[in-house]
């Protein structure tokens, strides 16, 4: 408190489908929230549709714009008698944009072809395990590292004179301060754990100077005041600091940090996440799937992390599927999860299964040619039989997450999770069910939001440190759910008899598809 003014803390998280500006108190309570559709933001899209790949292309004015009148909004929503203190940023990590000398975007995209001579380069200095053991990431052409050392192959390499993330990005457009962020700048791939420093090969291939690349700072490290642009154009009052912020699953783990402890975590999100935290030596790289290691928000810890693709593909079957805009028939979300809970009733038995590839997969490896399936299908399917469906095959692939990120995985062990899905009563029963353990759900209106608020608690001096920040929230109000031993049962035996031997069967069907296929091109 400051006399009778509240001091509050602003978080932004930039995610895939929208802008989330949440304001709270410091003990991570909700003042204020606004939200904006990114979609528009996107480079080469129609702006409907979010950029699934691993290396989103964002327009960064456009990203800023519609960043920067969200904040606007919570700034005329926030109520008299609070001080702002704070903001800080989060966002997906694996997006980077470059900036010339003056600070503007450089467009760049590289073709497969590019692509795959840098990963050629990298597998002739490395073997996978090699270089996963030093940079957290797998091999692999899909790194935004490999995307920007493919750039630097052509002139306009020469321009870049900043790599930043999405998160650091829109820190820069706040303050007016290039910086980079340990947690975002280490998930471009190309950082050598072990050397505390850019890999040295890298650095090579690209002619880029460490400098250019940014030496990165903890999150919660204050970066200066809001610059005169962003106080006109987000609305923001004279004298909030900005401070960095870090990737979107690690600022909501560093949230439910109390609860985060010894659980696996999950975020439910265009892309779904399944993580664990713990401090020490990075793990042995995983052989059989791809699996991350990240720098975590929280000093002196990092992430076991497993991802792929998740509601961007209820999103798609919202949208293209089970609704149709052309003729105006838009089903919103409430109208989701209203059939969700209408299906999902005494008798769960159903014939309806879906494979969650429509956008290909990360898991186990990244295939962007995998393809998505329902199976049977009957004259009595409907739409909502198809969402309960999407939800249940999202939640059979968690599954099958799990027991690969933990191989003891079992009944006894509880899942914290955050998201989107974790909304709703009915998505939340049924992967309880599906995983057959316990979901705790903290009471966080937006969790990488309210960790990115917290951090900047962190660097305006509210909290002491970190692990006072982190604590915060202990006192929120949590759900817990808990799994029915009967549908537990039955998705066990559907799990193991029908979606994991129908997805062994679809892995040979992609190939023959993609073979056919490729003899007919002309």
């Amino acid at each position: 408190m400051n006399g009778t003014m509240t001091e509050v803390l602003a978080g932004v998280d930039i995610g895939g489908t929208s802008v989330k500006v949440l304001v709270c108190d410091a003990r991570g309570r909700k003042v204020c929230l606004q939200k904006s559709s990114t979609l528009p933001a996107y480079l080469g899209t129609d702006g409907k549709t979010p950029d699934t790949g691993p290396q989103r292309r964002f327009d960064g004015e456009k990203l800023w714009l519609i960043t920067a009148q969200t904040i606007a909004r919570a700034m005329k929503e926030l109520p008299q008698g609070c001080r702002l203190r704070s903001i800080a940023v989060s966002s997906c990590g694996c997006t980077v944009l470059l900036l010339d000398e003056k600070g503007e975007q450089i467009d760049f995209s590289v073709s497969p072809g590019e692509l795959a001579r840098e990963a050629a380069y990298y597998a002739g200095c490395f073997t996978n395990q090699e270089f996963c053991a030093r940079t957290g990431y797998p091999l692999e052409e899909n790194n935004s590292g490999f995307h920007i050392s493919a750039f630097c192959q052509r002139e306009q390499g020469r321009r870049i004179a900043h790599v930043v993330s999405v998160d650091d990005y829109i820190a820069y457009r706040l303050s007016g301060e290039i910086t980079r962020n340990y947690s975002t700048a280490l998930s471009c791939g190309m950082w050598d754990w072990g050397e505390r420093g850019w890999l040295s090969r890298f650095l090579m291939r690209t002619g880029l100077l460490e400098e250019q690349l940014g030496a990165p700072l903890e999150s919660g490290t204050p970066i200066g005041p809001v610059c005169q642009t962003a106080l006109e154009e987000a609305c923001l009052p004279d004298g909030v600091l900005v401070c960095t912020g870090g990737h979107d699953y690690e600022c909501a783990a560093f949230a439910c940090h109390p609860l985060v402890e010894g659980n696996l975590f999950s975020i439910t999100g265009t892309i779904d996440m399944l993580a664990f935290f713990q401090r020490g030596e990075l793990p042995e790289p995983m052989e059989e799937c791809r699996h991350i290691c990240d720098r975590h928000v929280m000093p002196g810890e990092h992430s076991s992390m497993i991802e792929t693709l998740g509601a961007v593909q209820t999103e798609w079957l919202k949208n293209r599927v089970v609704a149709d805009e052309q003729f105006g028939f838009a089903l919103g979300w409430d109208d989701y999860f209203s059939r969700l809970a209408g299906r999902y009733g005494a008798d769960f038995r159903s014939t309806e299964l879906f494979l969650p590839r429509v956008f290909g997969t990360y898991f186990p490896w990244v295939d962007r040619d995998s393809l998505g399936m329902y199976a049977g299908l009957s004259k009595d399917t409907d739409a909502s039989a198809l969402l309960l469906a999407t939800v249940e095959g999202m939640a059979f692939q968690t599954k099958k997450m799990a027991h690969v990120l933990k191989g003891d995985f079992s009944a006894q062990d509880a899942v914290v999770m955050v998201g989107g899905g974790s909304k709703d009563p009915t998505w939340l029963q049924v992967k309880a069910d599906i995983l057959g353990s316990r979901l705790i759900i903290p009471a966080l209106p937006e969790a990488s939001a309210t960790g990115a608020a917290l951090l900047g608690g962190v660097g305006c001096k509210v909290f002491a440190g970190h692990r006072e920040a982190a604590q915060a929230c202990e006192g929120a109000i949590r759900q817990e759910v808990l799994p029915d031993p009967r549908r537990s049962a039955y998705f066990g035996e559907v799990y193991r008899e029908v979606y994991l031997p129908l997805e062994r069967t679809m892995n040979e069907f992609d190939k023959k598809r993609l073979q056919i296929n490729q003899r007919y091109e002309r």
